[in-house]
């Protein structure tokens, strides 16, 4: 007999390709609330390229390296675009999704803003700068853009599925499509770039702490 009703599942998943980060800070939330009058600062052009990168690394409360919870839960939706829901309905479309109906995911760790943050499983991982060029949105010109790379990351997470509304096995289809076309962090493949990928590794139940898939 199937098991219905909410049920907790842990993830792992490992990095199958390196993983950018470039989270919006709050000076750019900031230009983007009050506009450009009075708020937006001139770059400053002797900052060394490793400190620029720092900047833009995700951090947890105790600056811990790995991403923000909605990193994944966006992941999970775009995926949503490609798994069938119930005969031709699928999880997600261009407009809307029922991932946040079925799913949510248990942050492992609070930020300093309350919202949920995954941490790397290994805190031994390292980083490095990339620059590379990218395109001004404003201009539509050639820019540099820095950030810091991941070469090696993996990560746990621990999700509540309502088996009354989906099939776990959907859910881990769900992740296994998130991990080869959406991706997390910067230039991953769902915005046409190669970065962020991960591969499922392991999906036991947490309270029996049994394997069901891998």
């Amino acid at each position: 007999m199937a098991t219905k009703g909410i049920q907790q599942y842990r993830v792992s998943c490992v990095g199958i390709s390196p993983m950018l980060q470039n989270p919006m800070t709050d000076e750019t939330l900031d230009e983007l609330f009050y506009g450009s009058g009075g708020k937006r600062k001139l770059p400053k052009t002797d900052v060394p390229l490793e400190k620029i990168a720092e900047a833009r690394l995700c951090r947890g409360p105790n600056g811990e390296f790995g991403f923000p919870a909605n990193y994944l839960f966006a992941a999970l939706i775009e995926a949503g675009r490609q798994v069938i829901f119930d005969k031709k309905t699928k999880v997600s479309t261009r407009e809307s999704s029922l991932v946040p109906a079925f799913l949510t995911i248990v942050p492992n760790l609070l930020d300093e803003k309350g919202d949920g943050f995954i941490p790397f499983t290994g805190q031994d991982a390292k980083w490095v700068v990339d620059k590379r060029r990218g395109v001004n949105p404003a201009t539509g010109g050639a820019m540099a853009v820095v950030r810091p790379k991941f070469p090696n990351w993996d990560f746990e997470a621990t999700v509540e599925i309502d088996l009354d509304q989906i099939a776990v096995e959907k859910v881990l289809e769900l992740f296994n499509i998130a991990g080869r076309s959406s991706g997390i962090g910067d230039f991953r493949p769902s915005k046409r770039g190669p970065f962020g990928k991960f591969r499922v590794t392991k999906w036991e139940v947490v309270e029996q702490g049994l394997k069901v898939a891998a």
